[in-house]
């Protein structure tokens, strides 16, 4: 599969470093205002791992500098293919 973007509140973040870095501090505010906060990665069954796994990387640098010593709670939501939700 392909990617365009990653959504997060309605906000499109690209898949490149810069993007990730704003996804990332985006979390961090989110995480340092409601440390139980849980985030929801959602993906169709046709994107690869190497397409999701940078933002899993981007929630745990979130979860160090806005809760240090606290993981995020991160779940993944699979997807048929076309239809995870934005």
């Amino acid at each position: 599969g392909t990617l365009e973007a990653f959504v997060v509140g309605g906000r499109r973040f690209e898949p490149t470093r810069e993007g990730l870095g704003m996804l990332a501090e985006l979390l961090a505010q989110a995480l340092r205002d409601n440390p139980a906060t849980d985030i929801n990665l959602r993906a169709d069954r046709s994107i690869h791992w190497r397409h999701l796994a940078p933002v899993v990387e981007s929630v745990s640098r979130a979860a160090g500098v806005s809760t240090p010593g606290r993981p995020a709670r991160l779940k993944l939501v699979v997807a048929a293919e076309g239809s995870a939700d934005e």
